[in-house]
C-alpha cells in the first residue's frame, strides 16, 4: 500500500492521523541513510526521540503539506528538533534519469523554502534547531553527533 493510500485510508479513521503515519514510516524505515544512522546513534544512547516531528501551523503552500522535522530529542531537561541535511539541501540533485535538470533545480528551490520556513518557525517560537550535514560520510556523521551531544 503507499502512503497516499495509507493516508487517505486513515483519514476516514483516524483522530490521530500523525501517530499513524509514524507507525507507518517505522515499519518501512523510511529515511534517509543520514537518518537511519542518526536514528541508530539516538538508540545506542538511550535518547528519547520522536521521528517526524510537526506542527499543525507549519505547513509548505498549504495546510495538508505539513513541514516535518527529522528528529525530536529529548535530552536532560529539554527537547530541540534535529535535522540531518543531506546534499538536497545544498544543490540540485538528479535521483534518477527520469529527472531533468529543470526538476532538480525546482525541487532544490523548494528544499531551501521549507528549511527557510522551518528555520524562521523554530526562531519565532523559541525551539531550538540543530542542523547537521549528511555527506554521505557514516563516521563523520556519528562524530558530528557526539560533538553536538557534548555541547548542549
Amino acid at each position: 500500500m503507499s502512503l497516499q493510500n495509507y493516508v487517505n485510508k486513515m483519514q476516514n479513521h483516524s483522530h490521530d492521523m500523525e501517530s499513524k503515519l509514524a507507525i507507518w514510516r517505522s515499519k518501512k524505515k523510511r529515511g534517509s541513510k543520514g537518518e537511519q544512522i542518526t536514528r541508530d546513534f539516538l538508540r545506542k544512547h538511550n535518547l528519547a526521540f520522536k521521528e517526524q516531528k510537526s506542527f499543525n501551523d507549519l505547513y509548505y503552500k498549504n495546510p495538508n503539506f505539513l513541514l516535518r522535522f527529522d528528529f525530536q530529542v529529548w535530552y536532560k531537561d529539554f527537547w530541540f528538533l534535529l535535522e540531518i541535511d543531506g546534499g538536497f539541501h545544498f544543490k540540485p540533485i538528479k535521483i534518477n534519469e527520469n529527472i531533468t535538470n529543470e526538476q532538480a533545480q525546482l525541487n532544490f528551490e523548494e528544499g531551501q523554502e521549507r528549511d527557510k520556513l522551518k528555520n524562521k518557525y523554530c526562531e519565532s517560537h523559541n525551539i531550538r534547531l540543530e542542523r547537521i550535514v549528511w555527506d554521505g560520510n557514516k563516521n563523520k556523521l556519528i562524530k558530528n553527533l557526539q560533538i553536538l551531544f557534548r555541547n548542549l
